[in-house]
């Protein structure tokens, strides 16, 4: 990673900081890397080109669920704020009850499939495919975490003020 890529990838994370300081729930960060990109001029077009697929966009996609207990057609939104053209990093609310970690992780590999699909194999991805050292020898890589969160459970506060003023016994 370059200096100018190093510098953009903080400012990413640093807005999702953000984010949860101003209270925003968020469920989800996803990190995308192009693998493998024959030069970095072809990685800044993918990376561009994934980033109008997916940014704000509410994807819907049917996955399988473990144990083959059927399916689920998630919809999952991922998001960067700014006036950003790529980003490696997005983040997701998801409300409603929630989806689980491995829906989440099966629903972004198949939107992450399809768009390698279209930039190898079809048109959309002739512009791409015309640049000066392209190979197919790429791929994409993402990691999805979660937000570290702390809670404060109900009553602790006065459990605390008991051990200071003595009125806590070692007796359980």
């Amino acid at each position: 990673m370059n200096p100018q890529e190093a510098a953009a990838a903080e400012t990413q994370l640093n807005t999702i900081k953000q984010q949860l300081n101003n209270g925003v729930l968020i469920s989800h960060i996803l990190n995308i890397k192009v693998s493998n990109e024959p030069t970095n001029a072809i990685g800044t077009q993918i990376r561009s080109y994934l980033f109008q697929e997916i940014q704000n966009k509410p994807l819907t996609r049917t996955i399988n669920l473990p144990g083959g207990v059927g399916t689920a057609t998630p919809i999952i939104t991922w998001q960067m704020p700014g006036n950003l053209q790529s980003s490696d990093y997005y983040f997701t609310v998801i409300q409603g009850g929630g989806l689980s970690d491995f829906q989440v992780a099966e629903h972004t590999k198949k939107v992450l499939r399809s768009l390698i699909y279209r930039i190898k194999e079809t048109a959309v991805g002739d512009k791409i495919k015309e640049m000066e050292g392209y190979t197919d020898a790429w791929g994409i890589a993402f990691s999805l975490s979660k937000p570290l969160t702390y809670e404060v459970p109900l009553g602790a506060n006065n459990y605390w003020a008991d051990l200071q003023n003595g009125g806590a016994t070692d007796e359980q």
